[in-house]
């Protein structure tokens, strides 16, 4: 994430981000279709779970964004794994990722319906592939093959998701097929938005969300690097396509 990134910058290191699996984050709130709840605004007087200081930061950030101040809602110090206040109406929002949660709520039968933090300026680049510039200086040409690696395993499993979700049942039994196949269906648009290049880095975009985290503006300007990225001859006919 840019907030490791830019953690390791105040270490004194230099970090590069080479790509950007999520475009789009995958964190969200959510709650149960009957509560009627649609837009931050309808969570004033609700009870909001908080499952750690991250998560409070993205619902006060949201809830500022549109105007509204934090304290207009009731937070609930929860577990991570403690959905079923979620269900019992213990609580009238979860948060979690669009991949993880919100299937699990869907899969035992809930209807759900999703805020998402990025719809407010909420939110960074979400899966940045990350290498210490003297590594990637001293051998470029296996960031270039990392790179290259997992934009292929994502076209993949973009254009093979059945296929895919099988692999993950092999990978990681924590859940079944249909879990799997659900969770695709949900990263998909976030991983491929058809706007730019799977992996893309904007670069300003970039810099304000290094910003936002804390960095300075020297050091919000650069830390990434498209090299990687640029090798792929799909990304540079796209690239230079914009450029004209």
């Amino acid at each position: 994430s840019l907030n490791r990134i830019n953690d390791l910058i105040e270490e004194g290191a230099n970090p590069v981000g080479l790509s950007a699996t999520f475009q789009i984050s995958p964190n969200v709130f959510f709650a149960l279709k009957e509560s009627g709840i649609l837009h931050p605004r309808d969570l004033v007087g609700k009870k909001v779970g908080i499952k750690s200081n991250s998560w409070r930061e993205r619902v006060h950030g949201t809830l500022e964004q549109i105007g509204l101040d934090p304290s207009e809602i009731v937070e609930v110090e929860v577990d991570f794994d403690a959905m079923d206040l979620l269900y019992d109406g213990t609580v009238d929002v979860w948060t979690g990722f669009i991949n993880d949660e919100v299937v699990a709520a869907r899969n035992q039968g809930h209807d759900v319906d999703l805020i998402f933090p990025a719809d407010y300026a909420i939110g960074d680049y979400e899966g940045v592939i990350t290498q210490l510039e003297s590594n990637r200086l001293r051998d470029p040409a296996l960031a270039e093959r990392f790179v290259r690696a997992s934009l292929r395993g994502w076209e993949y499993a973009i254009q093979n998701p059945e296929e895919a979700a099988e692999i993950m049942t092999r990978w990681n039994d924590q859940h079944d097929l249909d879990f799997y196949q659900a969770a695709i269906h949900e990263l998909v648009p976030l991983v491929d938005t058809g706007q730019v290049p799977i992996g893309w880095i904007d670069g300003a975009r970039w810099q304000r969300e290094l910003s936002a985290q804390g960095a300075t503006p020297d050091e919000a300007a650069g830390h990434y690097n498209l090299e990687a990225l640029l090798s792929i001859p799909a990304n540079r006919s796209w690239f230079a396509t914009v450029k004209q």
